[in-house]
């Protein structure tokens, strides 16, 4: 039954990263506060939106854990590479830049909008540098910078993934 009868062999998972396994497994305050606030850090960090509609009836009342409901489809939006002027940049365009102006950037954004609930800087100075070192988009995101920050605006196009619906996603 499991694995499509041994035909299907999935590769192993990578190493946690040595300080994201520490945020996760240890009891001190600055790990405490990641646990406690570790959405707002994976929205902060996020390289696409998930153009979602969300289901906020589930969680009404409290006293269960938080459930994330989705309806409808689920799309990624990425954006452009660059952001528009006079915007600061977000998603995936914050991984063109240096992480510090990107930490400031998402910093300033999500103190702005969740001033309850403001980031570390430490701590998301720490995850943002595990995601350069390790995470695989990261190069191709500053490659597609290379290739377009010049690039005349006759030459700006679109791209979108369209998958057929016969096809497993």
């Amino acid at each position: 039954m499991c694995c499509y009868q041994g035909k299907i062999s999935l590769p192993g998972l990578h190493h946690i990263p040595q300080p994201l396994y520490n945020l996760f497994t240890a009891n001190d305050p600055i790990s405490r506060a990641f646990h406690n606030h570790i959405l707002f850090y994976n929205n902060s960090l996020a390289m696409t939106s998930t153009g979602k509609r969300t289901d906020y009836t589930v969680n009404q009342g409290g006293g269960a854990p938080y459930s994330y409901v989705l309806c409808g489809e689920l799309i990624h939006q990425a954006g452009s590479v660059l952001p528009l002027p006079n915007y600061d940049p977000i998603y995936s365009q914050l991984y063109i830049h240096d992480t510090k102006h990107a930490a400031n950037y998402c910093l300033s954004r999500h103190n702005r909008q969740n001033s309850d609930y403001p980031l570390d800087n430490y701590t998301l100075n720490l995850l943002q540098g595990i995601l350069h070192e390790s995470h695989p988009a990261i190069p191709l995101y500053q490659q597609a910078l290379e290739r377009t920050v010049n690039m005349p605006p006759d030459q700006h196009f679109s791209i979108s993934l369209h998958f057929d619906q016969n096809c497993d996603r």
